[in-house]
């Protein structure tokens, strides 16, 4: 209020010295027209002159505003009707988050009356149509996004999961290529994508889908390198059946031993394929490498055989064991070699390396036969029967000690009889380990 009231008077004090101005100037205009003369001086006629434009300046806006009324009212109207547009499309959105599907539905509804056809209100449609239980509606909604530019990827992600939904993988695959073609950044479609190739046995496409899907927070950086070195190992038995030979096989299973250096079934394909090619050493390298990492009987019975498969064998496994810490899975399968060997007393003495609490089933039940032959077949002065453990004992600590380690899904905790690509319960890819 007081700026205005500044601005008026400043305005009346200008028109006030331009009044004076204009009266103390001498000076007289005579005008002539049809027939008229008029005589006036000449500051009266600059300002009628002035009051004319001013007149004409202000009859402009009059009529501006005039005509401009309907506009404005109209325009209003829209952007009330878009703000409430706006408002159920967040309820909808929220809605949908939360798995409400008929408010979702609802909003979408309110949404698309007050704001017309758009891609967000499409796509909460979708989304509506989806969670109640009504994919045709959802791939209708959904079709629609994919036939815009603009919303193309999101349209053919959201149609790759209701066809995996409906169980057709072939189209699900389809869209999840087409949507990863236009967007290969989104790691949440490339997990899906690269769970779906890998189901198909399309490893290379897999290897491509889960470079993009290691940027999904939810996949921890153990499993992103299980799933590579499972694909590279499936790699390198395509490979090795379709007989590409020994050099693109091996470089596969070392792309897969470079993500895990102790998956089993790797470490011993790359061992064989290096004793294929004749190179020994690096084979017993690979085995070696696979023993510290993951002491599984078959790479250590491998390791075993390659050391020479005797005592002198046996005492560098020994040697190997105990440089890697003395892991329990290790020792206790070093022990069952020395037990073959009738070193009953150096078995018992690895096996007291482990304690009590930390021993498994199978070291319980390692110990039980170390109870029952040792003694009665052992030579050896010092391998008195009072010095070993108790077979009854060991049995029943056997039957209430923690399940040993074996082939089991992280995913659904199914145990299985050997290493799979997917788990034969739950279908995951990836895993199964030796845990």
């Amino acid at each position: 209020m007081l700026k205005r009231l500044i601005t008026i008077a400043f305005l009346l004090t200008i028109t006030g010295f331009a009044a004076s101005f204009l009266n103390k100037q001498p000076g007289m205009t005579t005008l002539e027209w049809l027939g008229w003369r008029i005589e006036a001086r000449t500051s009266l006629l600059v300002v009628i002159a002035v009051g004319f434009i001013w007149l004409a300046i202000m009859l402009d806006r009059i009529i501006g505003v005039i005509t401009g009324l309907p506009g404005r009212i109209s325009g209003s109207i829209n952007s009330r009707r878009q703000d409430q547009g706006h408002q159920a499309l967040a309820i909808g959105l929220v809605a949908a988050s939360a798995g409400d599907g008929r408010e979702a539905m609802r909003q979408s509804k309110k949404a698309k009356r007050l704001m017309g056809e758009a891609p967000l209100t499409d796509l909460l449609s979708a989304q509506a149509a989806s969670l109640t239980g009504d994919p045709d509606a959802a791939s209708r909604y959904f079709e629609t996004l994919a036939d815009q530019r603009e919303t193309a990827f999101f349209g053919k992600a959201g149609l790759m999961r209701l066809e995996a939904e409906r169980g057709d993988d072939n189209a699900a695959l389809t869209m999840g290529r087409e949507a990863f073609a236009l967007n290969s950044k989104a790691p949440g479609l490339a997990k899906a994508l690269y769970a779906l190739e890998a189901k198909h046995g399309n490893w290379a496409e897999a290897i491509d889908a889960l470079h993009a899907a290691g940027r999904d927070p939810d996949l921890d950086d153990a499993q992103v390198n299980a799933g590579f070195a499972a694909l590279y190992y499936q790699l390198a038995i395509e490979d090795q059946n379709q007989n590409r030979g020994d050099k693109t096989v091996l470089a596969h299973l070392n792309k897969a031993l470079k993500y895990d250096a102790g998956l089993p079934p790797a470490v011993l394909a790359a061992a064989a394929c290096h004793d294929a090619m004749g190179k020994p050493r690096k084979a017993r390298n690979v085995l070696q490498s696979g023993f510290d990492k993951t002491p599984h009987p078959d790479v250590v019975m491998a390791l075993f055989d390659h050391l020479g498969g005797d005592e002198a064998a046996l005492s560098k496994l020994i040697r190997m064991t105990d440089q890697s810490g003395n892991h329990p899975d290790a020792l206790v399968e070093v022990v069952r070699l020395a037990m073959g060997q009738k070193l009953w007393g150096e078995a018992k003495r690895l096996l007291d390396l482990v304690p009590e609490k930390s021993r498994d089933l199978k070291m319980w039940q390692v110990y039980a036969d170390l109870a029952e032959h040792a003694p009665q077949h052992s030579d050896d002065a010092e391998t008195d029967a009072a010095d070993w453990p108790d077979q009854n004992h060991a049995l029943s600590m056997a039957a209430k000690a923690k399940r040993p380690v074996s082939w089991q899904c992280s995913s659904c905790h199914a145990v299985a009889e050997d290493w799979h690509a997917h788990c034969p319960d739950c279908g995951h890819f990836a895993t199964i380990g030796w845990r």
